[in-house]
């Protein structure tokens, strides 16, 4: 393949939120990409609706968060009822505690962060290339070209490129093409979504799951007026017919499961489907990748699918960057699928348990579920185990990679607190930083080294050590020094140092390396991963 003839560097497939924040982050980057999604215009129905702490932290670092903040619903209190009856009620307040900027779920209709991150990206001057589709493509050493097809004109149109990312949801034309088994089945359930004005005896403002023998209600508050609800009817089999049902057969149905009136007014989308749990058993093959709903797809448990894929893209732009712009081995591609394939498995086998759980039929398992579940969803949502446990797992802050060539640290007669701090692969903790916050000093950069340092003595001196190392790619790293102090004592608890150390923070937001000294050489060491550093 002729290398010289390239038409961009990357080739993205889809234009949901997967690929939309894969562009977003290869823009900052500045890798060349087109972004090609076959649907006239961005989805209209609300779909995804959660948005979870560590999406929020991307936003974050994209510089965009505000816009998210400024539209999506935060602190939802959440109730589950069983058989009419609740159970619990959680007040989700902000945890104040947490290492996170976004302590809570975001409630935002995919809609809204489409038309965020789609717009970012015209304020940028990118847009999407609607109407085409991808057809097929071929790889080799040197490149990918695809065919991609306009379907306004029908023509067909030849893209090279480096590398192609299939963005493209469950129904995967990239996949398709890659062969790539889905694994997994569908749900037996029929499931019908209703996005509408709700009226009740309940509010419209909380988070309600219903959950009885005839079935499963659940009611999320999308805007002031509009409520998603989702509800299935308990079912023995998988027969039954695949039709939309009229209104007031959705209203008759929501109130057999709430067990109380209910009414929608003027719904603005329905829709009946099956649930799938399927996972990939490759997520690329030689220059092609997949991501998101191309690789994964699970129950609504949690609100984790789109945030899963938003993590994907994350984790995929920098290393294709660095291999693009800096020359980095390209082994460091191999760690997207060693990092993220694993996510992915857990993933898809906590939420399909859990899920399992509330629907099966079965005498025997409604009454295990009917005594079970009260205890075990006042366990989960105990205030104790909330703040430390689920919220963890919910919000994917809690989700870390392995040590590799790419995420190690070096140790040397460390004190015990080094030893229990952030461990590389891990994600980096927020905290209050010298007069501002960390995160607000890792958004400058791709990369952060952070340099901690207990006395003030000699600040200067590793300033311009770290500075020489870095001098010719000042557009990629920033070197920040935090001397201990009361501003900055929680920093250093969290980071667990009681000595001087050094941290490299990777762009998707996780520690790339550590050490418990001011050793440079082993600093440039690691850097060279990445970067052709000079250590003098």
């Amino acid at each position: 393949m002729d290398t010289k003839t390239k038409d961009t560097e990357v080739l993205i497939i889809g234009a949901g939120p997967t690929g939309l924040v894969m562009a977003c982050h290869l823009l900052r980057y500045g890798v060349k990409f087109r972004l090609i999604d076959k649907q006239k215009d961005r989805a209209q129905e609300s779909r995804a609706f959660a948005i979870q702490a560590k999406s929020m932290e991307i936003f974050q670092n994209l510089d965009i968060a505000k816009e998210f903040l400024k539209l999506a619903h935060s602190n939802v209190d959440f109730a589950f009822f069983i058989n009419g009856k609740q159970q619990i009620e959680v007040k989700f307040k902000h945890f104040k505690h947490q290492d996170t900027p976004f302590p809570s779920v975001y409630f935002l209709p995919q809609t809204e962060t489409e038309r965020i991150l789609n717009e970012f990206l015209e304020r940028k001057g990118v847009y999407i290339e609607r109407q085409k589709e991808l057809i097929t493509f071929i790889q080799d050493s040197q490149g990918v070209r695809a065919n991609i097809k306009n379907n306004i004109t029908e023509n067909i149109e030849k893209i090279t490129c480096d590398y192609i990312v299939g963005c493209d949801g469950a129904h995967s034309s990239t996949r398709h093409v890659l062969k790539l088994s889905f694994e997994g089945n569908a749900y037996s359930q029929i499931f019908n979504l209703v996005d509408a004005t709700i009226e009740w005896p309940y509010s419209r403002n909380k988070f309600l799951f219903f959950l009885g023998k005839e079935g499963v209600f659940v009611h999320i508050p999308l805007t002031e007026k509009i409520s998603r609800v989702m509800l299935a009817k308990r079912l023995n089999d998988a027969e039954g017919k695949f039709s939309i049902p009229y209104v007031t057969e959705l209203e008759s149905l929501a109130s057999l499961l709430t067990q109380v009136p209910v009414k929608f007014i003027n719904p603005i989308w329905m829709s009946t489907f099956r649930l799938h749990h399927r996972g990939v058993n490759r997520y690329y093959q030689n220059r092609a990748f997949l991501a998101g709903d191309a690789a994964h797809i699970h129950s609504p448990v949690g609100g984790q699918g789109m945030n899963t894929g938003i993590q994907d893209s994350t984790n995929l732009a920098w290393k294709l960057a660095l291999v693009l712009k800096q020359d980095a081995t390209v082994n460091l591609l191999d760690t997207y699928e060693t990092e993220r394939h694993p996510i992915g498995k857990i993933l898809l086998k906590t939420t399909d348990q859990f899920f399992s759980l509330l629907t099966a039929p079965g005498f025997l398992i409604s009454k295990l579920r009917n005594w079970l579940l009260p205890l075990l969803i006042k366990f989960l949502f105990s205030k104790r185990n909330l703040e430390k446990h689920l919220f963890w797992f919910i919000s994917q802050l809690n989700i870390h990679y392995d040590k590799n060539q790419f995420n190690y640290e070096i140790i040397d007669k460390a004190y015990s607190n080094f030893k229990g701090g952030i461990c590389p692969g891990h994600r980096a903790p927020n905290a209050p930083a010298n007069t501002s916050d960390l995160f607000t000093f890792l958004a400058e950069k791709p990369f952060n080294i952070l340099c901690f340092k207990i006395r003030e003595e000699r600040v200067n001196n590793s300033i311009e050590k770290i500075n020489g190392l870095i001098k010719n790619y000042k557009a990629w790293l920033q070197v920040h020094v935090f001397v201990l102090s009361s501003a900055n004592k929680l920093l250093f608890k969290r980071y667990g140092v009681t000595s001087s150390a050094i941290y490299v923070i990777r762009p998707d937001g996780y520690v790339g390396f550590r050490i418990n000294s001011e050793n440079y050489s082993v600093l440039a060491d690691y850097l060279k991963n990445f970067f052709q550093i000079k250590f003098e």
